[in-house]
């Protein structure tokens, strides 16, 4: 199965997601009959995408929702957008980058700087 379906795109500033903090985060496969949902963890973001981990692999191009929660700050927010690669992780899981349909606004982007899901420092 090859794996890389899209040219690399650089995303930066590139955030990593803060482990530590109870994020729920999930996708909703919105091009499936009917609409599928899995858990995600996320790995980092940008305001044009973000890499998850998922338990298994997704369809090239897949459209889908990125659901992220935070209980304690009541934070809910979606990003539209489709499966840009993936590739097979040494503990069995799958790193999935996702490219959002449009780009992330940076209001967005500070209520998870401020929820501390995202770290601050960047790559």
């Amino acid at each position: 199965m090859s794996t890389d379906f899209k040219e690399f795109v650089v995303r930066r500033p590139r955030h990593e997601a803060i482990t530590s903090t109870s994020c729920h985060v999930w996708l909703e496969l919105i091009s499936r009959e009917p609409c599928a949902q899995r858990n995600a963890e996320l790995v980092d973001l940008s305001r044009q995408g973000l890499q998850l981990k998922l338990d298994a692999p997704l369809e090239p191009e897949e459209s889908v929702v990125v659901r992220i929660q935070h209980i304690a700050t009541r934070l809910d927010l979606k990003f539209a957008g489709r499966i840009r690669w993936q590739r097979a992780c040494e503990d069995g899981s799958w790193a999935i980058g996702c490219v959002f349909d449009e780009p992330l606004g940076y209001e967005a982007l500070g209520e998870l700087f401020l929820s501390g899901i995202l770290s601050m420092d960047a790559d």
